[in-house]
């Protein structure tokens, strides 16, 4: 549905996407992720039509990004990182006047707004809603013609966690729905969260892609023992008699043989006079994959 082929954009001597070459299959959604200034805007706006790419090409929905722009924008939904909306209109206006200007979609408005759970607010004028209220709207004109294609760059940036938690859980039924979703964020619960696969972004290249899964096994290179007891005058003791350190109230201890380090944690509690009370394995996160790709940690 969506693929690129050494996409590149070059603003003067400054290059913000260096040969991206990614695609996104039939219900997908694909997470672009990575620090700010990688160049994950700049991509999505080549993938909107909005820039021009330098050189290299991308399709989507086998229509080319510069040859048929405009069949790109009428099977693309596009949310901004900060979308504009028109604060003298009402929701339902806001609505009806993008359908105007796709050639369809006013009979989606109700469904549209019970979606984005704004049907109760399709009157008020948009300069009266909340912030995460104006996304809600934003989300749902990106959807008012229905179409198949969702580009979604930072989706729930400056939200509050509850308008965030409600953006996301919306995002994943669409995909639900069949929708193909194109994702940029660099928030890593996010990502988690929403995607069925990841691209990591840094310094304009793709650096890694893969499933979440998948790119958490590359950098569990060590597993970790986390251990929470009760005393917590002890906690760091007991880092520093197992040799581990200290993320909170856990205990961080490497693991070398399961049950052998289980059992020395167990003994030295008991030597030191703490009561454990819980003992887990500690997975790598995607943070950890982040930091591994964009920090110069060894990446396999």
């Amino acid at each position: 549905m969506i693929e690129t082929f050494g996409l590149t954009k070059k603003f003067g001597e400054f290059t913000a996407v260096d040969g991206v070459s990614i695609s996104v299959n039939e219900g997908e959604i694909l997470g672009v992720v990575g620090p700010n200034g990688a160049g994950k805007s700049t991509l999505v706006k080549m993938l909107c039509t909005i820039l021009a790419p330098t050189s290299g090409s991308a399709e989507i929905m086998g229509l080319d990004i510069v040859k048929d722009a405009q069949k790109v924008r009428a099977v693309v939904g596009y949310l901004p990182e900060e979308p504009r909306v028109y604060d003298y209109m009402s929701g339902e206006e806001f609505l009806s006047f993008f359908a105007d200007v796709y050639g369809r979609g006013r009979e989606r408005i109700p469904e549209l707004l019970e979606f984005v759970g704004l049907e109760e607010h399709a009157k008020r004028k948009i300069g009266e809603y909340s912030k995460g209220m104006k996304h809600r709207i934003s989300l749902a004109r990106a959807l008012i013609h229905d179409p198949q294609v969702l580009i979604l760059d930072e989706p729930t940036m400056g939200l509050d966690p509850a308008s965030s938690r409600d953006v996301r859980e919306r995002v994943k039924s669409m995909r639900r729905s069949g929708k193909t979703i194109l994702v940029c964020t660099h928030y890593m619960d996010e990502a988690d969260f929403l995607c069925d696969k990841l691209a990591i972004m840094n310094r304009g290249k793709i650096a890694a892609v893969g499933k979440p899964e998948e790119l958490k096994a590359k950098v569990a290179k060590q597993r970790y023992l986390g251990v929470v007891i009760k005393e917590d005058a002890l906690i760091r003791k007991l880092a520093e008699e197992l040799g581990g350190g200290v993320d909170g109230r856990m205990v961080v201890v490497g693991i070398r043989g399961m049950n052998s380090t289980i059992a020395r944690v167990h003994a030295t509690a008991k030597k030191l006079k703490a009561t454990i009370l819980s003992i887990k394995t500690l997975d790598p996160s995607l943070d950890d994959v982040f930091v591994a790709v964009t920090r110069g940690g060894k990446w396999a």
